[in-house]
């Protein structure tokens, strides 16, 4: 039904039957006419049917570009203005300028935010769709331990993915330093297409590996009514049609313990793909200022922190992965197979 773009053939009752032939076909500059043999006539519009034919691999664009960079080939990304992206005049070509970033560079950036608390939850809900989870709807945290987590405290956080513990981990990570009085402090940003990269040229075998290895995440808060949230999944996850890597999920402090029979082989791995990430090569430090939000895709981009002094209130929350990429595929942004 072109109203809703949803089938509605009758699949379970004709499967098995013998179903009208074709009998004659009249094509057109812009549809096809076809004539079935039991008397029934229907014009189909080419458009229509290239749209809705099953595509391959082989004749899709698999993913859009993603220029891989590390900490000397940082990208300059145009940041998208607050103000633009409220508008309903110009939201749409804000939103677009915000998902291109995040596909081609696995970050992006809003400015002129008003430096509340309130501004960057209405910045986000302007581009895509909140995420809710066990930390709340959204947060604005300084270190005061409020959660039993290293977020909340002021020591240094090295470079990482978020809710490894989640099945589905949060699409987009987002930050806005409200402000900061002290030293320190600052955001850190690693290219995970760019560590895979470098460890699929050390070692192949790792990446196969840790695309297979089943690991268990966790994170557990005491309190009540708390939460235990666990996951099992690869560290690093295949697409299933293109067999390109889209999602990394690396938090050393969330694993669960592994049985003692995989460790030395799941070790042997993990600190090749760990080393890299700790080396300095890919990682970009810079200190975020009040007014910018920063949006990572938690698929690809770690993000870390360097220890601080003073009082650092930072705004944050979560976005959904399908809804963000759905927005990109509105804009013709994403293939067919992108997930």
């Amino acid at each position: 039904m072109t109203e809703t773009v949803q089938r509605q053939f009758p699949t379970f009752e004709k499967f098995g039957q013998e179903l009208p032939k074709v009998h004659t076909i009249e094509d057109n500059v812009d549809s096809v006419k076809i004539r079935w043999s039991d008397g029934n006539t229907r014009v189909f519009e080419k458009a229509m049917l290239s749209h809705f034919s099953s595509p391959t691999p082989e004749s899709d664009l698999l993913n859009p570009v993603h220029e891989l960079w590390d900490k000397d080939s940082f990208p300059k990304a145009e940041p998208a203005d607050y103000k633009m992206l409220l508008s309903e005049h110009s939201r749409e070509a804000e939103r677009q300028k915000i998902f291109r970033s995040l596909l081609k560079h696995g970050f992006s950036y809003i400015s002129g935010t008003p430096t509340e608390h309130a501004a960057t939850i209405e910045a986000c809900r302007a581009l895509t769709v909140t995420q809710p989870n066990c930390f709340g709807d959204d947060w604005s945290f300084t270190a005061d331990l409020a959660k039993p987590d290293t977020a909340y405290t002021n020591i240094g956080i090295g470079l990482h993915t978020d809710a490894t513990y989640y099945n589905e981990p949060m699409g987009i990570q987002v930050f806005h330093v409200l402000n900061h009085q002290g030293e320190g402090g600052e955001t850190m940003l690693g290219d995970g297409y760019k560590a895979i990269e470098l460890l699929q040229k050390q070692s192949p075998e790792s990446v196969e590996y840790l695309s297979n290895y089943q690991l268990m995440h966790e994170y557990i808060d005491h309190s009540t009514p708390g939460s235990h949230v666990r996951s099992i999944g690869t560290i690093l996850t295949k697409n299933p049609i293109t067999k390109e890597i889209f999602r990394l999920r690396f938090n050393n402090h969330d694993r669960c313990p592994i049985p003692v029979a995989d460790m030395e082989e799941f070790y042997f791995h993990y600190t090749k793909l760990g080393k890299i990430i700790q080396s300095g090569e890919i990682n970009f430090r810079r200190r975020l200022p009040p007014g910018t939000v920063l949006l990572v895709d938690n698929y690809r981009v770690m993000h870390g922190r360097t220890s601080f002094t003073g009082k650092r209130q930072v705004s944050g929350l979560y976005l959904t992965r399908d809804d963000w990429v759905s927005g990109a595929r509105k804009h013709d942004l994403v293939d067919h197979f992108f997930l």
